[in-house]
């Protein structure tokens, strides 16, 4: 009995110690961590396609990264700890204690940009750039006095891989617009842009006025708009005018609108007036400034002339004229046949016609020829006001109710307050 206790006790030893010495080789070769220290970064690995995806941030450079690689073989290669160019995949080979090997390929992938600032936005026509607020994400513009804010065109620096509206493309700017810039993630941020034209402060200054520009010239003590007014619809001869600021209506001479462009529109005096009977009244001028009296006109005559012009003159054309050269001081440069002075007084007034009504209707004339602006100052038989007027004839200024009835078309000039 005590010889086979022996015996079994022999046989379990041996089959114990022949367990715990077993030195086959492991076969193990998995890739347990990959990671990157700089940039920080985690990889994912997949045991079934035996890939490994690491995405660093954008802007990394792939060319020298250096990863630390955990695994269960008995050695790797490339080995942990050495710099690869990860710019194409790298290949890892793990090497198992038995020889054996497994390969898990490394794709090191660059996240798209989230970059989506504006960085630089002008306007280039006008020498002009924004105030860009990061915080509010707005951008703010100040164009000069009598900017045409309706089609300006930007140029736009940006950090995205597109911006809404594009650069370069024509926008009409009378309230804000936003511009949308979207980054290479997909992501998005909304700039607010606002511009705003410099407030008409000095005479000298161009005066935004009903969708048109206004250059201003100081004369004496006189501000005055250096161009014809061309407000309003534009209107066939043949239907009339009204009397109404709130729906103002011109003629352009022989109804061609170029002419208007070029001119100012023609207006009878009561919708000049807008239907006011007072002299300086606004009539279809800006705010703060009025159709100018008879006695405003010849004060202007008589600051670039040597005097002789009074206020409400009688007669008839062409001997109300008087003030010489002030007449041909007030028109444009190269509208006094050789005559000097002319065109320095920065008036800048140009032959535009007028029109008169008869039996058969409207009748143009003059254009190229004569100029002649009409007063708010009114006749006391009341269907007739007087006017000023140059004629490329002569060097006076014309001055006359005569032949001048306010159903007549005439340019205007604004003067200031």
């Amino acid at each position: 009995m005590k010889r086979m206790f022996l015996a079994v006790l022999f046989v379990a030893l041996g089959t114990m110690f022949t367990g715990c010495w077993d030195s086959s080789p492991s076969s193990d070769k998995s890739v347990t961590a990959f990671s990157l220290g700089d940039p920080a970064a985690q990889g994912t690995i997949s045991e079934i396609s035996h890939t490994i995806s690491v995405t660093v941030p954008f802007g990394a450079d792939v060319t020298t990264l250096v990863p630390t690689i955990t695994h269960t073989g008995a050695g790797i290669s490339p080995a942990t700890g050495v710099a690869q160019d990860f710019t194409n995949p790298v290949v890892y080979t793990v090497t198992a204690a038995d020889a054996s090997t497994q390969n898990y390929t490394v794709t090191i992938t660059v996240a798209p940009s989230t970059a989506k600032a504006i960085t630089s936005f002008s306007f280039a026509s006008y020498g002009v750039a924004g105030t860009i607020s990061e915080t509010l994400h707005t951008i703010a513009v100040t164009v000069p006095s009598g900017t045409d804010v309706t089609g300006l065109i930007p140029t736009i620096i940006h950090t995205g891989a597109g911006i809404g509206p594009a650069t370069g493309v024509a926008q009409d700017f009378t309230n804000p617009v936003v511009y949308t810039v979207t980054a290479a993630d997909a992501s998005t941020q909304q700039y607010t842009v606002t511009v705003a034209a410099t407030p008409w402060a000095v005479c000298g200054d161009v005066l935004p006025y009903a969708g048109e520009n206004y250059p201003t010239v100081q004369i004496g003590a006189q501000c005055w708009l250096a161009r014809n007014l061309d407000v309003g619809t534009a209107t066939p001869s043949s239907g009339g005018q009204g009397t109404s600021c709130a729906s103002i209506q011109k003629f352009c001479y022989a109804d061609l609108e170029n002419n208007c462009a070029i001119y100012g529109g023609l207006y009878i005096w009561t919708q000049a007036m807008c239907g006011a009977r007072t002299e300086r009244s606004q009539g279809i001028c800006p705010i703060g400034w009025h159709i100018p009296s008879d006695p405003e006109y010849v004060t202007l005559a008589n600051q670039i002339g040597p005097g002789g012009c009074y206020s409400y003159p009688g007669g008839n054309y062409p001997a109300t004229l008087c003030g010489a050269p002030a007449g041909d001081r007030m028109k444009s440069k190269g509208l006094c046949q050789g005559r000097t002075p002319c065109g320095d007084s920065g008036f800048d007034g140009l032959l535009g016609g007028y029109f008169n009504y008869d039996e058969g209707g409207v009748i143009f004339g003059s254009i190229s020829i004569m100029a002649s602006f009409w007063t708010s100052s009114l006749n006391s038989n009341n269907i007739e006001a007087w006017r000023r007027g140059l004629d490329i004839n002569y060097d006076g200024v014309d001055g006359s109710y005569f032949w001048t009835p306010i159903t007549g078309g005439r340019s205007i000039r604004c003067v200031k307050d």
